[in-house]
């Protein structure tokens, strides 16, 4: 939706089509847009969610629910943090919980195998991704964050431990989003 506004400005007279699913009623927006350029805005609205949402609430520590969501195939789970430095605490903790079987953890090592890790950072995400744990944010330099995207797309991350740069519209299958 941000993207059309800021297209009325930059392309005038050009039509826009307002889509989210993460925004809820868009028609506001549509309606100062449609205002401010005087071009016709298009809104695509459909309440149809084709997974629908679930939630839980538990006292489990977070490996237990860990190894539990991904045992119901409820991964890859993106477990949120709030800042750089707990991302990879949280993803360094997890290294004991059973999230990936051997097999899983040889077919990540194929996948990383020609990767080159040069940073200290980067040695420590090669670590972690090992066990099927991604670490994702802002701080991270872009390719070890498309790294993790593509590993994640892939299949073969179960958790990625990240900051808001997920939910601010990377294409990532993520099935579960765990808040501690």
């Amino acid at each position: 939706a941000l993207v059309g506004l800021l297209l009325g400005y930059l392309v005038p007279r050009t039509r826009f089509l307002l889509m989210s699913a993460t925004l809820g009623n868009t028609a506001p927006i549509a309606e100062r847009v449609e205002a401010r350029s005087g071009v016709p805005v298009l809104e695509v609205h459909s309440d149809l969610r084709p997974v629908p949402l679930e939630y839980e609430y538990r006292e489990t520590p977070i490996h237990e629910t860990l190894e539990d969501l991904v045992g119901r195939a409820r991964a890859p789970v993106y477990v949120v943090n709030f800042t750089h430095r707990e991302c990879a605490e949280q993803a360094q903790a997890l290294t004991s919980a059973r999230i990936c079987t051997r097999a899983e953890r040889e077919r990540i090592a194929r996948a990383i195998a020609g990767f080159r890790f040069s940073s200290p950072y980067g040695r420590e995400l090669k670590r972690v991704l090992g066990f099927g744990i991604g670490v994702h944010h802002a701080g991270m330099l872009p390719r070890y964050r498309r790294l993790v995207e593509q590993l994640t797309r892939a299949g073969l991350l179960k958790v990625v431990c990240g900051t808001d740069t997920l939910g601010v519209g990377i294409n990532v299958p993520i099935r579960s989003v765990l808040i501690t």
